[in-house]
């Protein structure tokens, strides 16, 4: 369903590695003192491994996204059930507000929200509008590239990885009034280089 995953679709992914480096990534959230809560994987969501879209959390608020694709459609249920079982309060989006995870970077008290295929401005306006004492700021990008975390994320409070090529200018340079911009090349962007987790300071 992107570009990446075109790429790769005769080999397909390796099992074993793959199943090897998300063991990985547990042990290392787990070794920051973080707590890893795993999800039921089911068969008929293939995409559901890409956690980060399902939701959101801004201060006190988990906001369950409204995926795009067909395929993933339902995965935010998943979620929803888990959320509930452990009574943590969260926020929906009515249909027709398309909102994903990885759209959404929160730095303090302003969020930059990607608009794209995948996240309407409608569904930003509607953020917006429950978020009052946060600033809100549109990040149009190149929409080949999947989510704004794909292309922009924030490492420390004066520091993000960038990719300037799926901005436009206007974009960057509001961004970069606020951030000491590393840029990321055309490789390290197919390999989604921007998109990563930052823990703690730095």
């Amino acid at each position: 369903i992107n570009e990446t995953q075109k790429y790769f679709q005769k080999d397909n992914i390796d099992k074993t590695l793959a199943v090897r480096q998300h063991k990985t990534l547990i042990k290392e959230l787990e070794s920051r003192g973080i707590e890893v809560e795993l999800l039921p994987a089911l068969s008929q969501f293939p995409e559901q491994v890409f956690t980060r879209d399902i939701g959101f959390t801004i201060g006190d608020t988990v906001f369950s996204a409204q995926l795009s694709a067909d395929i993933r459609q339902g995965e935010e249920n998943v979620l929803q059930e888990w959320l509930a079982k452990e009574q943590i309060a969260f926020a929906t989006f009515n249909e027709g507000y398309q909102i994903e995870g990885g759209d959404i970077l929160v730095d303090q008290n302003t969020i930059y929200a990607g608009i794209s295929h995948r996240t309407t401005f409608s569904a930003v306006q509607e953020l917006k509008r429950r978020l009052p004492s946060y600033e809100v700021v549109p990040v149009p990008f190149e929409e080949t590239f999947l989510h704004l975390d794909c292309v922009f994320n924030i490492l420390s409070p004066t520091e993000a990885l960038v990719y300037p090529k799926a901005l436009g200018e206007r974009e960057y340079d509001v961004l970069k009034k606020r951030y000491d911009m590393i840029e990321i090349t055309d490789d390290e962007q197919f390999r989604l280089g921007t998109n990563v987790l930052s823990i703690g300071n730095k």
